[in-house]
């Protein structure tokens, strides 16, 4: 006989032990890079540039102030696995990239977390029970009417992320240049792996020193690759660090 005719309540239920993202996974969570640090003159083209050796990127990004169009320093690189993911954030934290040393870290799951069930704070009760269906069950958007507050405003689709191709094998991407880099500097560098069609370090109109970085264009893919085995992570005269030479990519 219970006390008050009531048997007690039961225990409540076990809270599931967390789960461990196996390398190698593609799990949001553990595959999408966040870049702080970022110099301004950085472009979302470069950013993907210089994680693309590491794996096949989905989507790389520098956030732009709309109102100012001015880089925020920051951005977000989205690998298409985990495992390439942790190996591209090792080797390029703290990494210079125009003047500045980026930091790269895993990008926090965004949003409100999913609760489980029986834990405190969310939509079950204590013991595990399912909730109300009626609870939290949205409002239909209101259709869009002249001087809608933004608040009100139906949810705009989000658009497909963006993944990059690599459409001329030959046309080549460097970075690590010196200030002093010229055209011809790439140009001597790159002549002895094969013919080179154009070569061109780009330059800060203000100052008209070179960015950091430029293009080469080989006249064949093979030249190209040729000269990627031979000069990527080296540092040549007029470079100020171990280059970075990659195949050019498109975002798509």
């Amino acid at each position: 006989m219970y006390y008050g005719g009531y048997p007690p309540y039961p225990p409540p239920a076990p809270e599931a032990a967390p789960s461990i993202t196996p390398p190698g996974t593609t799990s949001e969570e553990h595959s999408n890079l966040f870049v702080c640090g970022i110099a301004p003159t950085v472009s979302s083209e470069e950013l993907n540039s210089v994680f693309s050796p590491y794996g096949i990127i989905e989507s790389a990004k520098v956030l732009i102030d709309y109102e100012t169009g001015a880089s925020k320093g920051f951005g977000f690189v989205k690998f298409k696995s985990a495992e390439v993911a942790r190996l591209a954030m090792r080797a390029l934290d703290g990494h210079q990239l125009h003047g500045k040393h980026i930091q790269v870290r895993l990008a926090q799951q965004t949003g409100v977390e999913k609760r489980k069930p029986g834990v405190a704070g969310s939509r079950f009760t204590p013991y595990g029970a399912p909730p109300n269906p009626y609870a939290h069950t949205p409002y239909p958007p209101y259709p869009p009417y002249p001087g809608m507050p933004p608040y009100m405003a139906p949810p705009v689709a989000p658009r497909p992320a963006a993944s990059t191709v690599i459409t001329d094998p030959s046309n080549l991407y460097v970075t690590n240049l010196s200030p002093e880099a010229t055209d011809d500097t790439l140009k001597g560098w790159f002549t002895p792996h094969g013919a080179v069609t154009s070569a061109k370090a780009i330059k800060d109109p203000a100052t008209d020193k070179c960015r950091g970085f430029g293009f080469v264009r080989m006249t064949s893919g093979v030249a190209a690759a040729a000269a990627i085995k031979a000069l990527h992570g080296t540092q040549p005269e007029g470079a100020a660090r171990p280059l970075l030479v990659t195949h050019k990519s498109t975002r798509v």
